[in-house]
């Protein structure tokens, strides 16, 4: 059996989406299209140059122009999780936090390392807002009311 261009296209197509779908990294199945194309462009012409040229187009376009479409579509919303969802909670500090020193505070009967986002004191019982977490050290500032 004769390797035709038409053949190699489709076999190079073939090995892009099966390398997808073992990575779902959204990169080689936009070569695989674009083999795919060149395969077909080999049906028209048999001038490589032009086969290749299709190939690369098609795979740098759409990689450029498709792949945020479809990394959006897929994706979706990103839900937070663990330490992630603290951020923007309402936290009540339980142990003094100074300019430079660290407290405590309690978010959902949890106690947490607390440093002020604004090198302020905040005292025992305030309110306070988690801005970011830092290691294992919630990052906080004044609660606005």
């Amino acid at each position: 059996m004769e390797l035709t261009n038409e053949l190699m296209w489709i076999i190079a197509a073939i090995v892009f989406v099966i390398i997808e779908c073992f990575s779902v990294s959204l990169i080689t199945i936009w070569f695989g299209i674009g083999a795919l194309c060149a395969a077909i462009a080999s049906l028209i012409t048999d001038n490589l140059y032009i086969q290749v040229l299709i190939f690369l187009a098609v795979s740098l376009l759409m990689l450029v122009l498709v792949k945020p479409i479809a990394r959006k579509h897929f994706n979706g919303k990103i839900e937070k999780t663990n330490t992630d969802a603290l951020i923007g909670c309402e936290a009540i500090v339980t142990e003094e936090i100074g300019d430079e020193k660290p407290g405590r505070v309690n978010v959902d009967g949890k106690l947490w390392r607390a440093k002020s986002a604004e090198n302020v004191c905040h005292n025992r019982g305030d309110k306070v807002l988690i801005q970011k977490i830092e290691g294992v050290t919630l990052i906080v500032k004044a609660e606005e009311e």
